[in-house]
């Protein structure tokens, strides 16, 4: 294509453009630019400060014992190599929570248990799984792990201490049904196709799996086949034979719940007779 076609190309593909939009705002670039050398004028500055601290903090014959390979720990502790977790699950008391270690395709987390660790704030609690993933056969089992706290979370927020800016699955026992109390045992929770997978078993069944998800705001879910009231909420249940599912949200609308009966023999009156039966607050 020649520079006179690749021109013409141009000019109209800005011919309906208003030609105020067109003009370089020269003013602007000025201005940007002017900002721009005073925050790199600041940045040299404050890089030169900090280096000329750093030769004031070294004690002369030696260089500062600096960790490597990860961020830095807190003062006095050394650094230890610590995996993401993705979901929390808290109890009734607010005492007790189980994070589960993100995963990876085909590998497996070697935990570290002594070395993980819980930081309080006012409004948050941080927590540490420590430990690094390693290549694995079967990477369906989640690594976990329960911390025990000196009080309730409360209000605060719980935050993952590998990558505490992002949000994680908050599964709170208050959101869901008392299943202890309709004669379910639970079962180790599974990975399926990365997400975690609850497991519940009672003699004479039906057995269930409960997942759950941090859906993003504004999601559209599928037509339920019908809704119930159950306690507090309203579940939508879907009557896929052999398949048959209910999902409700959480109180704070962040998580949303899904409970499937693992019997293709259950229809949709015992369905929803078993959700009916469950205790609900």
């Amino acid at each position: 294509m020649s520079d006179e076609q690749v021109t013409d190309l141009l000019e109209r593909a800005v011919a309906e453009v208003p030609p105020a939009l067109l003009q370089a705002p020269h003013a602007g670039i000025r201005r940007r630019i002017r900002r721009r050398r005073i925050a790199r004028s600041g940045a040299v500055v404050a890089a030169a400060l900090a280096v000329l601290a750093g030769f004031a903090a070294v004690p002369t014959g030696g260089a500062p014992d600096v960790p490597t390979g990860g961020p830095a720990a807190p003062t006095g502790r050394a650094w230890v190599p610590q995996v993401p977790w993705d979901v929390a699950r808290i109890d009734r008391s607010g005492t007790r929570i189980t994070v589960y270690a993100a995963p990876l395709p085909g590998k497996c987390v070697e935990r570290d248990p002594a070395d993980d660790r819980v930081e309080w704030a006012d409004n948050r609690v941080t927590l540490h799984l420590a430990g690094s993933y390693a290549g694995c056969g079967d990477d369906s089992q989640p690594a976990s792990r329960t911390f025990e706290l000196p009080q309730a979370v409360g209000g605060r927020g719980i935050v993952d201490g590998r990558e505490p800016l992002e949000p994680r699955v908050l599964v709170r026992a208050a959101d869901l049904p008392d299943l202890a109390a309709g004669g379910w045992t639970e079962l180790p929770a599974v990975r399926l196709h990365s997400v975690l997978v609850w497991r519940f078993t009672r003699p004479g069944g039906p057995d269930l799996a409960l997942r759950a998800y941090r859906l993003s705001p504004g999601v559209t879910l599928s037509e339920p086949d019908h809704t119930l009231r159950l306690g507090s909420r309203t579940a939508a249940v879907y009557d896929r034979p052999g398949d048959r599912s209910a999902g409700w949200w959480s109180d704070d609308h962040q998580v949303w719940y899904t409970i499937t009966v693992v019997d293709p023999a259950i229809g949709k009156s015992g369905f929803d007779a078993v959700l009916r039966g469950m205790t609900w607050a």
